[in-house]
């Protein structure tokens, strides 16, 4: 790891190889999806599916794991992180790791959770604030604008988030300023 071209060739290798792998994982959790099925889904060819589930491809575009989170109805996060992380996660990487639920095996608890959030902040932070419709977290325009008094439609998380005052995204993400 000392080798700095070396490292960049791990990288490489090891989001190309994971990316294949959940692909796969996730295509077979799905009640056991074919490759075609999948591609129907994502209107491709099924060899394209071959190809994306495929550690030697590795041309994926951030496009395509969209298609593929909407297609899986899961969330994507693609995040940097230290090296140290790579190396503490890597030996445990079984079959569990790769098992994600869809947001409908997992709706229950993501409501529970946002019921107890807003328990916690008092009902003042995401009281009325966050739905859930389909798929989609949606944030009411009182979150993303305070001032206006109407917005026609509502705003996607994304946007609230992006939009939110910082004391507000910090204490969501549980951050606090550097000491």
């Amino acid at each position: 790891m000392k080798d700095r071209s070396y490292r960049f060739a791990f990288v490489a290798e090891r989001v190309r190889s994971s990316i294949a792998l959940q692909v796969r994982a996730l295509r077979e959790q799905r009640n056991r999806m074919t490759q075609k099925q999948l591609g129907d889904t994502l209107g491709m060819a099924q060899t394209w599916v071959s190809k994306l589930e495929s550690p030697d491809y590795g041309k994926m575009s951030v496009a395509t794991l969209l298609r593929l989170a909407e297609a899986f109805d899961t969330d994507l996060e693609i995040k940097f992180r230290p090296f140290s992380v790579a190396v503490e996660v890597l030996p445990s990487q079984g079959p569990e790791y790769f098992a994600v639920p869809s947001f409908d095996e997992e709706r229950v608890e993501i409501e529970a959770k946002l019921a107890r959030e807003e328990e916690v902040m008092g009902g003042s932070f995401f009281a009325g604030r966050f739905s859930i419709v389909g798929s989609v977290a949606m944030a009411s325009p009182a979150l993303v604008h305070p001032a206006r008094k109407k917005v026609k439609r509502p705003t996607l998380a994304r946007r609230a988030v992006s939009e939110m005052p910082l004391p507000e995204f910090n204490s969501l993400y549980g951050l606090r300023p550097a000491a």
